[in-house]
């Protein structure tokens, strides 16, 4: 059985590198071509995810107004509660005509730690109810190229060379210590964005197989704190199961 799966997150590759990683988990752990036991589901033809941003239009255009909790267990909304809160709200509006199972929030910290608060409030639900769903948590510290960056390995000399001259740069290994490029000025020493474009040569098409063919062992290795690794677990706990054949 297919079964639906729907992603919030704030760009396209955002998405993708969510949408591949799991697939890959789920690949490791079901007996089964990934298409054939999940599907994305669309926000609009060519679209299967929803952006943050969209949240409010999304749900208008289906008739529904989004009304977030304010307190989460007592307590007040850290960061991205609400926004998370409004993703789950819509999901479960879905999911009464999609069969949708699953929900993955996808998100950059940009160095707010309080994110994941926020985040983890809104999947937590008041005693005695649940979200129709399973929901798992993918929080890339401080941005998605860190996860990118952790799968980097060189295939030629002048990614070798290129990697050397960043070390030597920044003195560290920004594939091992990608959560610490937190620099905010574009363009600056530890800018992360600038760091990746320069070790695939602004190459696009250079940062797929970094998550896509690099051993999921080593992505978690490096990825213990930006966030990947943590999303690797969160999708082998909480969306492998719906997958698995009864």
């Amino acid at each position: 059985m297919t079964r639906t799966l729907l992603v919030i997150c704030e760009a396209p590759a955002d998405f993708q590198i969510a949408a591949d990683l799991a697939d890959r988990i789920i690949s490791e752990t079901i007996p089964a071509e990934p298409s054939t036991v999940r599907r994305w589901y669309e926000s609009e033809p060519g679209r299967p995810y929803v952006r943050w941003i969209d949240l409010d239009k999304v749900a208008a255009a289906r008739g529904i107004r989004l009304r977030p909790r304010s307190r989460f267990g007592g307590e007040p909304g850290a960061a991205d509660a609400a926004a998370a809160d409004k993703a789950l709200l819509l999901a479960a509006f879905m999911a009464k005509k999609h069969d949708l199972v699953g929900v993955l929030l996808i998100r950059d910290s940009d160095g707010d730690d309080e994110r994941r608060i926020g985040l983890t409030q809104a999947r937590t639900t008041e005693p005695g109810a649940r979200w129709p769903f399973n929901v798992a948590i993918g929080l890339a510290h401080p941005k998605r190229e860190a996860w990118v960056l952790a799968g980097f390995e060189p295939q030629d000399a002048a990614e070798h060379q290129r990697l050397a001259a960043l070390r030597q740069d920044i003195g560290r290994d920004p594939c091992v210590c990608s959560h610490e490029l937190t620099a905010r000025t574009k363009g600056s020493k530890r800018d992360i964005k600038r760091i990746l474009d320069h070790l695939t040569n602004t190459n696009a098409a250079r940062e797929a197989p970094c998550w896509q063919e690099t051993p999921l062992d080593r992505l978690q290795q490096r990825g213990q704190n930006n966030g990947l690794a943590a999303y690797l677990a969160e999708i082998n706990e909480h969306i492998v199961p719906l997958l698995s054949p009864q």
